[in-house]
């Protein structure tokens, strides 16, 4: 059975009142959604703004209860509203829906497009009911095939988006930068991300500083600076202090994300 099918066995859409509906409770179980159904469909309605006899109908369901109670209270809903709850699901149930119900709404518009032919020539009739049928099968498939690649190009951003995020942070900041910054980007203290880097094989210390590695070391990498540390007898000493430039931070990204560390920015999309 094909997937759409399914879906009409599920989601099935009835005649309300000359129009089409459908039965917010069926689309809400075919959804999977975790919230109780009365909650859900309140919750929707004020965070969407949908709109009593335009967008939904409220109703009571007088079904069979031994043990007595209130009447089950039922939503009938437009087909562009089932549409709407569909797709802010986020999920793969909604985009099922989604497709579903755009489908629907396709057929409904052709099928309003038709144009009644002249009857008193049956072959003209004929032929016009033909061209009619092919131009909305036409149109369907078309409307189909953009739908597909809206749906792939969605899911190709989300997935795109958090590394372009990191990287335009990186890019917007021309200043060499220290390790415990780009540290702090991973959740990590300066000393667990430098023995990150050394375990990775990127750097090693020697005499008390972290160096690059030799095959890095031509790349422009690092930038060294030189700090005065004041010791608390008055006595000084000058050291040098490694940062990373802008293309360093950004080689360090790539690096690290072949290991499978990832930003706090990408770990939380």
């Amino acid at each position: 059975m094909s997937e759409s099918n399914n879906i009409k066995d599920l989601i099935p859409i009835e005649d309300r009142n000359g129009q089409n509906a459908v039965s917010a409770r069926m689309l809400h179980a075919f959804l999977e959604s975790k919230q109780e159904f009365a909650n859900w469909i309140k919750n929707r309605i004020d965070k969407y703004g949908f709109i009593e006899n335009q967008d939904f109908e409220v109703f009571d369901n007088f079904v069979k209860n031994p043990n007595g109670g209130r009447p089950q209270k039922e939503y009938a809903l437009s087909i562009g509203m089932a549409k709407e709850l569909s797709m802010v699901e986020g999920n793969e149930k909604g985009k099922q829906a989604r497709r579903y119900f755009i489908k629907c709404e396709e057929f409904a518009n052709n099928v309003k497009a038709l144009a009644i032919p002249d009857f008193s020539n049956p072959a003209e009739a004929a032929r016009a009911w033909a061209d009619q049928y092919e131009k909305a099968q036409s149109q369907s498939k078309r409307a189909l095939e953009a739908e597909k690649q809206v749906l792939e190009l969605s899911d190709t951003i989300a997935k795109i988006k958090p590394k372009a995020d990191y990287c335009d942070l990186i890019l917007a900041n021309n200043a060499t930068i220290c390790t415990t910054s780009i540290a702090q980007n991973y959740g990590m203290s300066a000393k667990a991300f430098n023995i990150l880097l050394r375990n990775f094989g990127i750097q090693h210390k020697v005499a008390g500083q972290w160096i690059l590695k030799a095959k890095y070391l031509p790349y422009g990498y690092i930038q060294s600076e030189s700090v005065v540390i004041e010791h608390n007898n008055g006595r000084t000493e000058t050291k040098q202090h490694s940062k990373w430039t802008q293309k360093g931070h950004l080689f360090l990204y790539e690096e690290l994300k072949k290991h499978g560390v990832l930003p706090l920015i990408e770990q939380n999309n």
